[in-house]
């Protein structure tokens, strides 16, 4: 696996750790790969597993749907299953309530 390398010798050291921060680029270049081919059928798998155990995916955002579309900040996973994602600002209730919703929330920091 990995040599051990005294601090006498930084050359050695330098070059170990070079070496181990390319393998690592190359294990994270591997599972973005393997991240972006799993495909829409793996999303949904995950979204049932999410239902399954009463999880609801909710933006808390100020932006409805059509704008997080628009800007291109939900993939096409959420957009070819529109009940993937809910959205807060959508919600058929006062914009007061669901400013108490994001506070409580903590602004999507907090998960229930």
């Amino acid at each position: 696996m990995a040599e051990t390398v005294t601090i006498e010798d930084p050359g050695k050291v330098i070059d170990a750790l070079t070496s181990r921060i390319a393998q690592l680029e190359r294990q994270l270049e591997f599972h973005v790969d393997q991240n972006r081919q799993a495909g829409p059928e793996q999303f949904e798998a995950l979204l049932g597993w999410l239902r399954l155990r009463g999880v609801i995916p909710l933006y808390l955002g100020d932006m409805n749907y059509d704008v997080l579309k628009e800007k291109d900040f939900i993939g096409d996973e959420y957009v070819s299953n529109k009940y993937a994602l809910r959205v807060l600002e959508n919600a058929p209730i006062s914009q007061e309530v669901k400013n108490v919703i994001r506070e409580a929330a903590n602004f999507g920091m907090n998960r229930f």
